[in-house]
């Protein structure tokens, strides 16, 4: 049974960034539509003119999660759920052939639906949710940013929610350099992080030279309420415990390996010593 006490993730825009936009008067430009995507989970099934788009299952279609957005807090958007097939006959008709054949390179689904993700808001605009995310709150404040997405811990950004304006060029910018990051990084968690994930999102949040207070950073607080989580992180592996126990134990490592090279080139010194005399 899933309830709102899992929820652990908790967002709020950044008071400063908020009230500068408030005080601007600017008009809401993201429309109001969630996206929902709900794609095969099968890592060699490829997107096709045969595709057929599946049901998820009762606890994301109609679970708590996603009622909390449609009938407690947002009942006025929206609301567009992606399958297989609604997703090829959007790349088709749109002449998104060559994202076809990078949806169908990518090795994880994960990887597949984080790059649809920005293609999605580039092209439509709107706001991206998670299935497994519950709203615990209404998102119409959020709706005058041109772009907003969340920060994550220990770093980048969470994808599961943002959202953009039509058209935004830095989510142009995401669509476009999907092709130069799509390679092999040794470990599933960073090829899935590095390829289209939130790390992507944090180089090319980085790269983007037109930064302005219209881009909202939304960090973990319990300020400005949005969402949180009900369940998820099913892609997570071996490898992503790994990534998080180097993180919290940083110094250690950075202490240890100070040591192996300091021994490393104290053993080399006396060894030309020793050759020497």
């Amino acid at each position: 049974m899933w309830s709102t006490e899992k929820a652990v993730y908790k967002y709020r825009v950044d008071p400063e960034v908020y009230m500068a936009a408030k005080r601007s008067n600017v008009v809401d430009v993201v429309p109001k539509v969630i996206h929902h995507v709900y794609v095969s989970l099968d890592p060699i099934s490829k997107l096709g003119p045969h595709s057929v788009s599946k049901t998820p299952p009762e606890r994301l279609g109609n679970g708590i999660c996603v009622r909390s957005c449609r009938v407690t807090y947002n009942p006025g958007y929206k609301y567009v759920l992606w399958g297989d097939k609604e997703i090829y006959d959007f790349l088709v008709q749109n002449n998104y052939t060559w994202f076809l054949e990078l949806y169908n390179s990518y090795p994880y689904p994960i990887s597949r639906v984080d790059s649809l993700k920005y293609l999605i808001l580039y092209h439509h605009g709107g706001i991206y949710l998670d299935l497994d995310d519950v709203c615990l709150g209404n998102f119409d404040s959020l709706l005058r940013y041109d772009v907003f997405a969340t920060k994550s811990d220990p770093f980048g950004f969470f994808n599961d929610f943002f959202g953009a304006r039509p058209r935004h060029p830095f989510f142009k910018q995401l669509v476009e350099q999907l092709p130069r990051y799509n390679r092999w990084y040794v470990l599933p968690y960073l090829n899935v992080m590095l390829s289209a994930g939130p790390l992507y999102y944090m180089v090319q949040y980085g790269l983007y030279p037109e930064k302005s207070e219209r881009m909202a950073n939304l960090f973990n607080s319990t300020w400005h309420l949005q969402t949180g989580r009900c369940g998820g992180g099913a892609w997570h592996t071996r490898e992503t415990l790994l990534v998080y126990h180097v993180y919290d134990h940083s110094f250690r490592y950075l202490l240890l390996v100070a040591v192996v090279c300091l021994s490393t080139l104290v053993y080399c010194l006396y060894r030309r010593g020793t050759c020497n005399c």
